[in-house]
């Protein structure tokens, strides 16, 4: 999808492709082979049998852009930024939570609204389908977004340091 705030950046769209690769091959790896088990003997395989790399590459994605457009478009307006990144999530993640949890079982806990905002709790009801089964990091992303605006704020007013500094 282009942005109407940074010019279309096409190097971006390996790094992409190679995070979506890793994430496929972990999934297909453990759905067909590992059985959602640790494997340490296929340690040369880590980028495989570990998923979290792809993932982690991803939200690498997400801040380089988002920090690229705060520094060219100014101050981020907090309630826009997050009433966009809800139109942009909440639909299609209601939308696959209803229908797995149709397809997949036969009753509807109460507990399974919850999962709706905190999808990375417990045992979510769209875990045990390979479509959905990576819907927990719906809450994790959002989390990131709540965050972001006061970040970038925070690195445009004191420097990139910051960032480095934060977690000490």
């Amino acid at each position: 999808m282009l942005s109407k705030n940074i010019s279309y950046i096409p190097r971006l769209d390996h790094l992409r492709f190679l995070a979506a690769s890793m994430i496929f091959a972990f999934h297909i790896f453990h759905d067909f082979f590992g059985n959602w088990k640790p494997h340490p003997q296929l340690a040369g395989f880590g980028l495989i049998t570990e998923g979290h790399t792809g993932i982690a590459l991803f939200f690498v994605l997400s801040g380089f852009m988002f920090m690229t457009i705060s520094y060219k478009g100014g101050n981020i307006q907090y309630g826009k930024f997050m009433h966009n990144r809800f139109l942009r999530i909440f639909p299609l993640f209601l939308f696959i939570f209803f229908l797995s949890i149709s397809v997949g079982r036969d009753q509807f806990r109460a507990a399974d609204v919850i999962y709706i905002f905190f999808s990375n709790l417990g045992t979510a009801p769209t875990s045990s389908t390979f479509i959905t089964g990576a819907a927990w990091t719906i809450s994790l992303e959002f989390t990131f977004y709540m965050v972001f605006p006061f970040l970038a704020k925070f690195t445009r007013n004191q420097g990139p340091g910051y960032l480095i500094r934060l977690p000490v």
